[in-house]
């Protein structure tokens, strides 16, 4: 089966909001120099940012340094920093599910032409730290991490076509 975008519960998306919300935009890490703002160091301060932020606002966080489960909330930080300091328009946050797997939550980003994918959770599926940029650009890193019966690649090539956000 094929993987698909889908909206998320009613109370994960009130949390997602108030999540997004609660991250002003002077909480937010400056860009780097790198394509679309974000490096490693980036990188670490949102996930830091991330549970900084899910702790003040008693959102549940997954132990230790793995990623699983924080997805959804390290996207919501992502996605207000692609639109503050990336500068793309609109930033929203995906969910995709895959057959009777886990689903996964990533940005869509877009300037009003392409539209980029900032996954900034890829590394539980065994990825790299992060991948960010076009389908295109994405292609090489998203290819070969798979992911819930699947790919990245089909996951963000969905979540891309997708007219359903969390935020």
């Amino acid at each position: 089966m094929a993987i698909s975008a889908l909206a998320a519960t009613t109370a994960v998306s009130q949390a997602a909001m108030m999540l997004y919300n609660a991250t002003g935009a002077g909480d937010l890490p400056a860009a780097s120099g790198a394509a679309y703002g974000l490096d490693a160091g980036v990188h670490g301060q949102l996930i830091e940012l991330t549970r900084a932020k899910c702790q003040q606002n008693s959102i549940p966080l997954p132990g230790g340094a793995n990623l699983q489960g924080l997805c959804i909330w390290a996207s919501v930080v992502a996605a207000k920093f692609m639109r503050h300091r990336a500068m793309h328009y609109t930033a929203n946050v995906v969910r995709v599910k895959g057959a009777g797997t886990g689903d996964h939550y990533f940005v869509v980003a877009s300037t009003g032409v392409d539209k980029v994918i900032c996954d900034i959770t890829c590394s539980q599926f065994g990825g790299p730290d992060f991948i960010v940029g076009t389908l295109a650009e994405t292609r090489a890193a998203s290819q070969t991490v798979q992911a819930m019966g699947q790919t990245l690649r089909h996951a963000y090539a969905a979540g891309a076509a997708s007219t359903i956000f969390v935020v």
